[in-house]
């Protein structure tokens, strides 16, 4: 059993170190996340945002950088290796709760086959590779504050609200559903759901010194512009887990396990709704999946060990099969325009780009933005986001010098090769990427 646990904590870091190697961040957010780790290690704090939509207040989720931050200045470490370590470290510590759910509700068998099962997934690998996103921290927390000891839910609800309020919310509905239905047909009240409950609003007390009117705004964009889940993505990003998970749902009812069934819903619910949601799904799919696997093999008998032989491979192919590059990546010439700017710009320049290329200008070039991905609690986030996308989109010179004058363009930036005429001076070009001066005194 040890052989296989050290086993799969190398497969864990194997799997997930690929992104380092790539030329350039896979993700713009990791620029963003970089750049505020870096500013916190610098200045011992986060008040203010300088560069991101002209300058605002820093309203982001603050443990994922200070945890970033924590760990580059234990460990001598530069910010971007803490930000590409601490996704990984989580990934460890999340499929060994995976396997240890697993193994006290249906058993040791049960348990291996989840543990490969989480080590493989893609829905896994997503976040939880290098770089990965603050949401990895859901993997973690959402299936401790269901199975862990009750001293730890304080500890995790207060943790989850401050890396990833909407995880901290799926949490809440989920043990909200299990008190309703413990309550329902056991009689009783769920002591851990009320726990919960209690230390999430002591959490969210911290979110008060914020614009929270302002909140609609962000909410109304984050989800108008999230792509919900295909099928058949969807599918690919669980795997053949899918299938012994909806065997391993009947064990998880005789047994009476309302927060694995209320789980299980609850999640199949959020990753139909946004393609985002299957990081909620994906651990229980792991727990009954590996439930459901030992079933399959202890019915098949003596064809049982081909039969696993089969899966692995299976699943070993699927995951072979994702590609970490669609998850997209900025190519090197993208950021050569951005250091050539950091030079060759003043540094008060406001830069005019597509929302999502907006933190690679503010951590490369040093230069302040329209918009970019920071979305939470900007007062103006729609307009901005329209204008960036009218501006760009359009060979009107009127609307154009409008839109400069409004946010005091000196810049636009564009590495995509399917841009529409821009009326103003291009003062650079690499071939990929573009840089206009709007001559904007």
């Amino acid at each position: 059993m040890k052989k296989i646990i050290l086993f799969s904590l190398l497969a864990i870091v194997f799997l997930r170190v690929y992104p380092i190697f790539l030329p350039t961040y896979q993700d713009p957010d990791v620029y963003f996340h970089l750049r505020m780790t870096e500013q916190l290690i610098k200045n011992s704090r986060l008040d203010f945002d300088a560069l991101s939509d002209g300058g605002r207040a820093y309203t982001y989720y603050p443990l994922y950088h200070f945890a970033a931050a924590e760990i580059s200045e234990l460990a001598g470490t530069s910010p971007s290796s803490s930000l590409a370590a601490l996704p990984i470290l989580i990934a460890i510590a999340a499929i060994l709760i995976i396997a240890e759910i697993s193994k006290k509700m249906f058993g040791e068998a049960a348990s291996l086959f989840a543990l490969f099962f989480a080590v493989i997934m893609p829905a896994y690998l997503i976040r939880t590779a290098a770089y990965g996103r603050p949401d990895c921290f859901a993997l973690l927390l959402i299936p401790l504050l269901l199975f862990g000891n009750l001293r730890m839910v304080p500890i995790a609800a207060i943790a989850l609200s401050l890396v990833h309020p909407i995880s901290a919310l799926f949490a809440g509905v989920v043990l909200v559903a299990v008190l309703v239905v413990n309550f329902m047909f056991k009689k009783k009240i769920d002591k851990r759901a009320v726990i919960y409950l209690v230390s999430a609003a002591f959490a969210a007390l911290y979110y008060l010194r914020y614009p929270l009117e302002k909140l609609r705004l962000a909410h109304t964009f984050t989800t108008s512009s999230e792509m919900q889940a295909p099928g058949i993505f969807l599918l690919m990003l669980i795997g053949i887990v899918i299938v012994f998970a909806l065997v391993g749902i009947m064990p998880a009812i005789k047994k009476r396990s309302s927060r694995l069934v209320v789980w299980f819903l609850a999640g199949l619910g959020a990753a139909l709704y946004a393609i985002r949601g299957v990081i909620y799904f994906a651990p229980i799919v792991a727990v009954l999946g590996g439930a459901g696997l030992a079933v399959s093999v202890k019915k098949l008998k003596k064809l049982s060990l081909p039969f696993v032989v089969f899966v692995f491979v299976v699943a070993i192919i699927l995951v072979s099969d994702f590609n970490y590059n669609n998850l997209g990546t900025h190519s090197i010439r993208t950021e050569k325009a951005l250091r050539w700017a950091e030079a060759n710009t003043p540094r008060d320049s406001v830069f005019l780009s597509m929302w999502d290329r907006g933190h690679v200008i503010t951590e490369v070039a040093k230069r302040k933005v329209v918009v970019d991905g920071y979305f939470e609690f900007v007062p103006d986030l729609d307009e901005r986001v329209k204008d960036s996308f009218a501006f760009l989109n359009s060979c009107n010179k009127t609307l154009e010098k409008k839109i400069v004058e409004k946010y005091k363009i000196n810049y636009i930036f564009v590495d995509w090769s399917s841009e529409k005429c821009i009326g103003f001076n291009r003062v650079y070009d690499n071939g990929k990427a573009k840089i206009y001066s709007s001559n904007l005194e």
